[in-house]
């Protein structure tokens, strides 16, 4: 997504439930979020770094492993068989699409991060 600040407003991104919100929203942040700019067709450019409190993993949380790459909200499971494309959160995703972002909650930005973290 590049940037035109014409098609996209100012919000966030829920990790646990990848949900989008507009800073107008009479709410605030649920867990662990991003804030950047929401723009159309579900999709998310991030600014920052995450922030909020993470909710409790469920005691043996069956899910699977993966990353969520950030500019469009997808999840790919570790056994793709491709690269990440950065931004990416690396974590797990259960069986109700809940996503839980693995510690240090730290977005890989750059190659040169993904390379460190394989």
């Amino acid at each position: 997504m590049t940037d035109h600040p014409e098609h996209s407003i100012p919000g966030w991104l829920e990790l646990h439930d990848l949900s989008l919100h507009a800073d107008s929203e009479a709410r605030s942040p649920y867990g662990l979020y991003l804030t950047g700019r929401v723009g159309p067709g579900h999709r998310f450019r991030f600014k920052g770094s995450v922030s909020g409190t993470p909710i409790a993993k469920p005691p043996q949380l069956q899910g699977t492993p993966g990353w969520l790459e950030i500019n469009t909200l997808t999840f790919h499971p570790e056994a793709e068989a491709r690269p990440p494309h950065p931004p990416y959160l690396p974590g797990i995703m259960d069986h109700a699409n809940h996503f839980y972002p693995d510690e240090p909650y730290e977005v890989v930005t750059d190659l040169v991060q993904s390379a460190e973290k394989a």
